[in-house]
């Protein structure tokens, strides 16, 4: 079992929570042991956060997940001495580094380990996330259960134990306004489709990663819960906090809006609609470009 060190985040501030006051990431060689569990606070909420380690002149940079977690990597213990974390927070309009973190690798003997295997790339890791998040929103489809014909207007609302469950709510379906959190709407009665609702639900706090919303004729997916009041804006101009869903079937195709880093790439099999009405299909995964910029990634769907 791991153990995890907590760094508490607010403006440029990062501050170590442990009890001893210095953080200990172990010995030198030592791997896949310790975790760092970020805690955002003012200025860090909606930003894809990533992690520098620096020690000895070497530097290797890790993408925090979704929770704040992180796994320190080999190159972070590879050797004994003291060592510096930077955390660096990127929105859609800046970039906040915050201040060292410093930690110590502890030597010892001379002894001979395994080698591990480097750290991939942050390109590599942010196709992995992407990858990751898709599987996660996969597994929460699974969880939908079956509509009915007696389930007709119902929607499908998240439990706390994180799983769905179909219920009736009031009202919705107006599609105005940044509107929160209430899922999937049960139509002709074998039917899912996503639906919004009058009332605006200000804090999504308690909803699961990958709660739908529609907006703005688009699909989101909650990258991170946060409190709605706290952010000017809606889906389309908070691309941190909301990535775009993309449907594989070319019926319900939607029009091309660009990836946001690695939210809303298109994958292998996915539709967008062009201006001109044409429905493509894309033939890879990580797709940034539509048919017009990158011919060879998409094929013409006849509907």
């Amino acid at each position: 079992m791991g153990t995890v060190h907590e760094i508490s985040l607010t403006g440029y501030s990062a501050i170590y929570t442990g009890k001893k006051g210095r953080l200990v990431l172990g010995t030198a060689g030592s791997y896949g042991i310790e975790k760092l569990h970020l805690v955002y606070g003012v200025g860090w909420e909606g930003s894809t956060v990533s992690v520098v380690f620096t020690i000895n002149g070497a530097t290797v940079k890790v993408l925090a997940d979704s929770a704040g977690d992180v796994q320190v990597p080999p190159e972070a213990t590879a050797a004994s001495g003291t060592g510096a974390i930077t955390i660096l927070g990127v929105d859609e309009t800046s970039q906040r580094i915050s201040v060292d973190v410093p930690y110590l690798v502890m030597a010892h003997a001379d002894v001979q380990g395994d080698a591990p295997d480097p750290t991939p790339d942050e390109w590599q890791q942010y196709v992995a996330a992407v990858k990751q998040y898709a599987d996660q929103a996969q597994k929460a489809a699974d969880k939908i259960p079956t509509p009915t014909p007696a389930d007709e207007g119902k929607s499908v609302v998240a439990r706390a134990d994180g799983t769905y469950g179909l219920a009736l709510i009031q009202g919705g379906g107006g599609g105005v306004g940044y509107n929160i959190g209430h899922g999937l709407k049960v139509t002709g009665g074998d039917t899912l489709e996503v639906d919004t609702a009058e009332a605006v639900e200000q804090d999504n706090t308690g909803w699961p990663v990958g709660a739908p919303v529609a907006d703005e004729g688009q699909v989101w997916l909650l990258i991170q819960p946060h409190l709605a009041a706290n952010y000017e804006g809606r889906p389309s101009t908070l691309r941190a906090l909301w990535g775009l869903a993309h449907t594989k079937d070319p019926a319900r195709a939607k029009p091309w809006v660009d990836p946001y880093g690695t939210s809303g790439m298109y994958m292998t099999d996915e539709c967008y609609r062009a201006e001109d009405g044409t429905v493509y299909r894309c033939l890879q995964d990580n797709c940034v470009y539509d048919a017009q910029a990158l011919p060879s990634a998409w094929e013409e769907v006849q509907i």
